[in-house]
């Protein structure tokens, strides 16, 4: 037997992952959670979850009774009296540092997906004619970030003046070790 390899013929130091880490989930949970305690997700699910039911239901008259009544549940149990205030919650959620720590935590993963479904949005952007792109441009353009757009990018310029200021080679150094983990991946799954 090889010193590489166990008894069961699977590589040293190789373990097969049986379900997401516990710590993700759990994270992840408390992010979710601390989301829809927001009105504006709260009024969102609302107005979406009894339209998802109404098309679930089609034409089935059980389907509609009951989509009818769960629409109803769900109006009861997320609305609260503070809601006709109109409070900004979402907004002051992400004001919150502690919520943005947790978050930033696990953005790389969210930034993944968000850039997996991006990747299969832009291919069928790709496909489309150019009016349609012309127009689906257009109407993103005139109707996202009204204004806000530019004082995201000045935050962000910022947040990245202030690290490089402090370790000029941050970057550089986190680019490295994530070639050398991209790396060492594809080098123990091609064994």
């Amino acid at each position: 037997m090889s010193t590489t390899q166990t008894s069961s013929n699977r590589p040293v130091g190789i373990h097969k992952i049986s379900g997401p880490d516990r710590a993700y989930d759990d994270a992840m949970t408390g992010i979710v959670s601390d989301i829809l305690k927001t009105r504006e997700v709260r009024q969102l699910l609302i107005t979406v979850v009894p339209e998802f039911l109404n098309v679930w239901a089609g034409r089935s008259w059980w389907k509609k009774t009951f989509s009818k009544t769960a629409g109803f549940v769900v109006n009861n149990q997320l609305s609260q009296p503070e809601d006709v205030l109109g409070k900004d919650e979402i907004t002051a959620l992400f004001e919150n540092e502690e919520f943005i720590k947790n978050v930033a935590e696990q953005l790389p993963g969210v930034i993944n997906g968000v850039f997996d479904a991006l990747a299969a949005g832009t291919g069928s952007i790709e496909r489309m004619s150019v009016e349609d792109k012309q127009q689906l441009f257009a109407e993103i353009l005139s109707q996202t970030g009204q204004g806000r757009t530019g004082a995201v990018l000045t935050r962000c310029a910022r947040t990245l003046v202030d690290i490089h200021s402090v370790d000029p080679e941050f970057f550089t150094k986190a680019i490295i070790s994530r070639i050398v983990v991209v790396k060492r991946n594809h080098y123990l799954t091609s064994i």
